[in-house]
């Protein structure tokens, strides 16, 4: 007998059969591919998650934006001025919600009619006996608009409105004083006739919100400007205006002619969707929320 031992491997000693590898590797195969799946299921849930998100933020910071200026809108106007407006996404194609304040308390009076074309704005005149129109009761008021318009770098945004016939327009103040002792403003050419005494001129400004649907995009126009809209936000597909009045009465669109005034709105509600793709699926949000123009309270002397 060798005194060795035996040299055959016990069964403790041996290795893995060709079976057990074979099993092993397929556990091991399968507990992998359920790893991963769980972990690309938690990936996709959490980019899922970052989407919504962005696209509350979105909706989020558009109704903020337009809510600031909704507090703001009818700031030193009276109601006979159309501080609100809505148009209505089934007359042109998109809503558009109009949003207007007065940048000073002080307003002019045309006190010579002005016809289209007229660059030359005379808010003072001997001839016409309206309080409004005497020189030392305008000085102080042209005072005001030419600093703010010296201030605002020598052009100052106005609004002219002809408050008979309830239309109006942007013009830029670019200079102006006395000529022949009445007061004048200088601008751009008027593109209407203008009466006198039935017309006003403001330091109006002005923010229409519209939605681009094309490029699913929430633009600002600032002072009438439709040629440079600012993006408020992206990736939002719907945008909707409506406004609770008095009465209990409900409208989606309100424009100058309206038999109803600005300072009959009770709430102005805004509901905005947003949508974005991810991995082949629209993931989309939407919200809703009514604001108080808090100007419809203010005095209306």
């Amino acid at each position: 007998m060798s005194t060795f031992g035996s040299i055959n491997p016990t069964k403790y000693e041996r290795g893995f059969s060709l079976m057990e590898v074979l099993i092993s590797s397929g556990i091991s195969s399968v507990v992998m591919a359920m790893i991963i799946s769980s972990v690309m299921v938690v990936r996709d849930g959490f980019y899922t998650d970052v989407v919504r998100t962005r696209i509350n933020s979105n909706l989020r910071s558009s109704t903020d934006i337009i809510a600031m200026n909704i507090r703001q809108a009818g700031e030193n106007l009276q109601r006979t001025f159309p501080a609100i407006l809505v148009t209505d996404e089934a007359i042109d194609g998109a809503t558009t919600l109009t949003l207007r304040r007065n940048l000073v308390p002080e307003i002019l009076t045309l006190c010579t009619a002005a016809s289209s074309g007229t660059q030359s704005l005379y808010v003072s005149s001997s001839s016409n006996s309206n309080s409004a129109c005497i020189a030392s009761n305008v000085e102080p008021l042209y005072d005001v608009f030419d600093e703010l318009r010296v201030d605002n770098g020598n052009s100052l945004r106005i609004f002219i409105y002809d408050r008979s016939a309830q239309v109006g327009e942007f013009l830029n103040f670019t200079t102006g004083g006395q000529s022949g002792g009445e007061y004048y403003l200088f601008t751009n050419s008027i593109s209407r006739d203008y009466p006198a005494l039935q017309t006003s001129i403001y330091a109006i400004e002005e923010y229409s919100f519209e939605l681009d649907s094309e490029n699913e995009t929430l633009q600002l126009f600032i002072d009438g400007d439709i040629t440079s809209p600012q993006a408020v936000a992206f990736s939002i597909s719907d945008f909707s205006v409506e406004l609770t009045m008095d009465d209990g009465n409900t409208l989606t669109s309100f424009s100058e002619t309206d038999e109803k005034n600005w300072k009959e709105i009770r709430n102005i509600k805004i509901s905005l969707a947003g949508n974005e793709a991810y991995k082949g699926e629209t993931i989309s949000n939407s919200m809703t929320a009514e604001y108080f123009p808090r100007n419809v309270l203010s005095y209306d002397g």
